[in-house]
């Protein structure tokens, strides 16, 4: 559908679609403010088209994706490698890497609650795996944890 005839009912349908309450955009058309008529205009059927067309047309500038982040992240990172900001040049593109599945993110948890358990008596490497022989990380050792 192309631009409404009426330059009134265009800017009428362009202001709902800003965002406008039907009120304020029957006065940013032209009109003189009141309730019913703003109401009444906007059943419109083409106004309705109208304002229907305008908002799908925001939804596609809107999109975003993949392709659309990478076209950004490449372009923020020769931005800032002209800077010679090379940090922020190269995590942008360790982000494109993350985005096209090269680079996957791993965290390694470490410091669980593991009981060790200390001889009270200064011993020996040899004797040290003669006592813990048969033992898992998570298994209790006889004497207990050390405190």
């Amino acid at each position: 559908m192309a631009v409404l005839t009426n330059w009134r009912h265009e800017t009428f349908a362009q202001a709902i679609v800003q965002g406008k309450s039907y009120i304020d955009a029957f006065r940013v058309a032209g009109y003189k403010p009141h309730h019913g008529n703003a109401h009444r205009l906007s059943l419109n059927e083409e106004i309705r088209a109208r304002i229907g067309e305008l908002q799908a047309v925001t939804v596609e500038d809107c999109e975003i994706t993949r392709e659309s982040l990478v076209a950004r992240l490449r372009w923020l990172s020769k931005m800032a490698a002209e800077d010679g900001k090379w940090a922020a040049s190269i995590a942008a593109e360790r982000e494109i890497g993350v985005l096209l599945g090269h680079h996957i993110e791993r965290h390694e948890t470490t410091g669980m609650n593991i009981n060790v358990v200390v001889p009270a008596k200064s011993t020996s490497i040899q004797e040290w795996e003669r006592d813990t022989a048969g033992y898992t990380v998570l298994d209790q050792m006889p004497d207990g944890p050390a405190n």
